[in-house]
Formats: structure tokens, C-alpha cells, sequence
């Protein structure tokens, strides 16, 4: 309650986290993964909230303001928008008690964050963004189309299909006796050292597809298996995958939610047939 209501935003600290913050972008403009996605984010949702990075642009790091931080603090950190949870021996009447007293300087602005959302909505923009540098080993790229929100039903067929479309990567030698045919066309045809299904969603949108990474002789082919892979499953569904992508464990990581979410998920896969 004392940080988010009375933080005095010393000009000192300010400036010591702004140079943490820089460093962590050079960290991560450092891993080629993170700047594909970004990329990706940026080309699929142009003019959209979600379409920019999270750490933001450099300059607007390096001008922040002390006044900038108040203003989002209080505009977006309203009592409406939040809730406190407790664990342990405690009684919820004594939680709900301190909660009155503590806070008690947060706006009460009722605005919501879908109402934040509704005002500038993310819209998917078919597009493609290509950066070249020769003195890279390997090309990285993402093919991906619009997904679904994570209260959409098609989410859970997303899901499924993520788990049908699979990762593999060279150094693990098993692509050729896998049962995703897109790792058995890539490990049979030597045109990547490594490819994963995506499926990222949002409250008001998503994206789902495949990250790719191969030698920049073998684009063409590695580009063809893909999209043969994404445009198959919209007409030829095979049984015996569909029921082996059901009752696949889905790792935490690709669901993008705490384990006990996965579990419900999964059961909900293996429900629904």
C-alpha cells in the first residue's frame, strides 16, 4: 500500500533504473528470438498497443519523466483495476479490514482495462517485414496468421492443432520418426536446424504459426513445408494425430499459463471429442 500510493520517485533512482532497463533491451535485442516475435507483433498489429515492444523504444526510455510515472500511476493503478490476495493463516474478513484501511488514496476510477482495450483495439494487419544481414549464420523467421483471444472457443482448437504442427530441433536426431509431418519434412529434407508451433493469446486477439530457424540457402523449401503444413490441416485431418495431439501433455511454456491452468486444459482437450 506504502509503495503504490506514496512512492516519492527520487530523480537518483529514476536514473539507476533507467540504466537497468537500457542494458536489459541490449540483452534482449541480443537474442534473436525475442526480436523476430517483436518484429512480428509490431508487422501483424500496426498502430496497436500490442504491437509495440514491452521495454519500449530506447528514446522514450531516456526521456521518461518523473511526472510521466505519476501520471500512469495514476491513471492506471485504480482500486477498480486491482485485487489482493492472501495466503495462508489468515482470515479473509481480517484481509478485507487492513485492505480498507491501507488503501485508501487509490482512484476509483471505474474504468476498466477492456474499456482501455475498446478504445484502441488491436487490429491484424497482413503484412511482412524482412531485415537482412549477411553476417548472420542462420536466417530466423516466423509465419504466423491471426489466433484467438483466450476466452474464444476456436483457443482450445488452436491448441490442439500447436501440439499437431510440433517443435524439433537438429540436435535431437528424431525428426524423421516423429508424429508431426512438419518435423518429418523438415528432418527429411535437412531444411532447418530448427522449428516450433506457436500459439500466443491475448484478451482481445492472438497469433498463431510457426518459428523458424535454417541456413538462408534453404528458405524457399523450409518457407514451402510450412505453408503446405498450415493450408493441410485446414482440409486433411488424420485421425490417429488428431487423438496422439489430444492426449500430448501441453508444457506449461506453450499454453503460456501457471500449472495448474495446463491441468484443466488438459482435461478439457480430452473431453471435448
Amino acid at each position: 500500500a506504502d509503495i503504490l500510493q506514496n512512492s516519492c520517485f527520487r530523480e537518483d533512482r529514476i536514473e539507476r533504473e533507467r540504466s537497468v532497463i537500457l542494458r536489459e533491451m541490449q540483452e534482449v535485442e541480443s537474442q534473436m528470438e525475442e526480436v523476430i516475435f517483436d518484429h512480428l507483433h509490431a508487422a501483424a498489429f500496426q498502430g496497436s498497443q500490442i504491437g509495440r515492444t514491452i521495454l519500449g523504444p530506447a528514446e522514450n526510455i531516456r526521456s521518461i519523466t518523473k511526472g510521466n510515472l505519476q501520471d500512469y500511476i495514476s491513471t492506471h493503478y485504480t482500486g477498480p483495476r486491482m485485487v489482493i490476495a492472501a495466503a495462508g493463516a489468515v482470515e479473509h474478513e481480517e484481509v478485507a479490514n487492513l485492505a480498507d484501511k491501507l488503501f485508501t488514496s487509490l482512484s476509483t476510477n471505474p474504468t476498466t482495462a477492456l474499456e482501455f482495450l475498446e478504445k484502441k483495439p488491436a487490429v491484424f494487419t497482413g503484412s511482412e517485414v524482412r531485415i537482412r544481414d549477411d553476417n548472420m549464420p542462420f536466417a530466423h523467421i516466423a509465419v504466423a496468421v491471426m489466433g484467438a483471444t483466450w476466452t474464444d472457443p476456436d483457443s482450445m482448437a488452436l491448441m490442439v492443432m500447436q501440439t499437431m504442427l510440433g517443435a524439433w530441433n537438429k540436435s535431437t536426431g528424431a525428426g524423421k520418426h516423429m508424429g508431426s509431418e512438419l518435423a518429418h519434412m523438415v528432418a527429411a529434407n535437412n531444411i532447418a536446424e530448427s522449428v516450433i508451433a506457436f500459439n500466443t493469446s491475448y484478451t482481445d486477439t492472438g497469433l498463431f504459426g510457426v518459428y523458424a530457424v535454417a541456413q538462408p540457402n534453404v528458405l524457399d523449401g523450409l518457407a514451402y513445408a510450412i505453408m503446405h503444413e498450415l493450408t493441410r490441416m485446414i482440409y486433411r485431418v488424420l485421425e490417429e494425430d488428431l487423438v496422439r495431439a489430444k492426449n500430448k501433455p501441453l508444457p506449461a511454456e506453450r499454453l503460456r499459463c501457471p500449472g495448474a491452468c495446463v491441468a484443466h486444459l488438459q482435461f478439457l482437450l480430452l473431453d471435448t471429442s
